[in-house]
């Protein structure tokens, strides 16, 4: 049994003859994330031999491996050698990520359209959002995308029926329960509410991710002149600012 504060469980599935899938409760918390980062990263800081790739999801950690080399017995014990909860509290330091967001006319495509399904002002949307912070559960779908939660419930709604086929690098999103940036232009289907001007993901620095798993990110509003006017040293005084 995997443990943590809340000496949660895992179960070990055999997925054909080279994937393991360590499956997690089927829920959103943050207690389920900090095991599976906490074993994405052991695999990571104690490479073993034969271990070809480990993949995070929200609620499965799932690692290819080449029978050859290593067998699932061995996979097992090194995991049960690893778990405990002091290990568990002592892994990881999130940051608190301050990020500059701006809402209303091209930077809200769907502000209005939320309004209107939701049956909430925007501006009360816009309050809601901007006094949140927000977890990060996961990275993915495209670089550094992060699948962060959980939205207040009143605004929960589904993801847009008819996806668009480019949404613009900077795009904040919210789709039933989570909230995004998306990190380069790329089709998506999430409901587009605001644009951040800060770039989290960064191809030309390592490591790329500005955001990580088990950060939390809280929205700043800014200007629209700041945000048509935000350059590499407006990013450095934000971050001087908020973010040191």
């Amino acid at each position: 049994m995997a443990e943590s504060k809340q000496q949660l469980s895992y179960m070990l599935k055999r997925l054909g003859e080279k994937v393991l899938v360590l499956q997690f409760p089927q829920e959103l918390t943050k207690e389920i994330t900090v095991q599976i980062q906490f074993y994405h990263d052991l695999f990571k800081s104690h490479p073993l031999e034969g271990i070809l790739q480990v993949i995070p999801a929200m609620n499965t950690l799932s690692i290819r491996y080449n029978p050859l080399i290593i067998t699932e017995t061995a996979i097992e014990e090194f995991l049960k050698s690893n778990q405990s909860n002091e290990k568990m509290e002592d892994f990881g330091s999130p940051k608190k990520i301050y990020v500059p967001i701006i809402f209303g006319g091209k930077y809200s495509p769907d502000l209005k359209e939320v309004s209107e399904i939701l049956k909430i002002k925007e501006e009360k949307i816009i309050d809601e959002i901007v006094g949140q912070e927000f977890y990060v559960y996961l990275n993915g779908f495209i670089a550094g995308f992060p699948y962060m939660g959980e939205i207040n419930s009143d605004l929960s709604l589904p993801r847009k029926k008819v996806p668009r086929l480019q949404v613009p690098a900077g795009s904040v999103a919210i789709a039933n329960n989570m909230c995004t940036i998306y990190t380069v232009e790329s089709p998506g289907g999430w409901n587009l509410i605001g644009w951040t001007p800060m770039n989290i993901f960064d191809f030309s620095v390592s490591p790329p991710n500005r955001v990580n798993v088990g950060d939390y990110i809280c929205y700043k509003l800014i200007t629209s002149t700041e945000a048509e006017n935000w350059d590499e040293n407006m990013q450095k005084e934000w971050d001087q600012q908020w973010n040191q």
